[in-house]
């Protein structure tokens, strides 16, 4: 299925910007309607799995610009607290 737009937004330097938008891997959050396969815990382990293997690969990319709103530390210490 093609986009019906092929814009391309660039930054204001010409770079392009990849953007990864993610839920904090909190139970109950994430993965919910896995939940009549998986327990609520490795629903958030798999859902983790997914988002580090999205970053990973984007980390991945040359000539991108990152710029961090909340790293997985952050993410991982939140789930611990819940």
């Amino acid at each position: 299925m093609e986009s019906s737009s092929h814009k391309v937004t660039r930054s204001a330097a010409g770079d392009r910007v990849l953007v990864i938008m993610a839920k904090a891997p909190r139970p109950g959050s994430v993965k919910t309607r896995l939940s009549s396969s998986l327990s609520v815990e490795s629903a958030v382990s798999f859902y983790r799995c997914l988002l580090e293997d999205t970053l990973a690969l984007a980390f991945s990319l040359s000539g991108v610009h990152w710029k961090k709103r909340y790293s997985i530390s952050s993410i991982n210490s939140t789930v611990a607290q819940v």
